[in-house]
């Protein structure tokens, strides 16, 4: 099985969110990986699957 890591728009949206006073972000990845790349705390995403 191959090891999925965070890529440069993971990081890219974990820099963005660091400069907004209460970031949220509503995504369809439930991989975690935006949660990996250190997104500061108190930050809400919430991850959602359409099925």
């Amino acid at each position: 099985m191959e090891t999925v890591q965070p890529n440069f728009v993971h990081r890219a949206i974990a820099a963005l969110v660091r400069r907004v006073p209460k970031p949220a972000l509503l995504t369809q990845n439930v991989d975690g990986l935006h949660q990996q790349v250190g997104s500061p705390d108190g930050w809400k995403c919430t991850a959602i699957s359409g099925g």
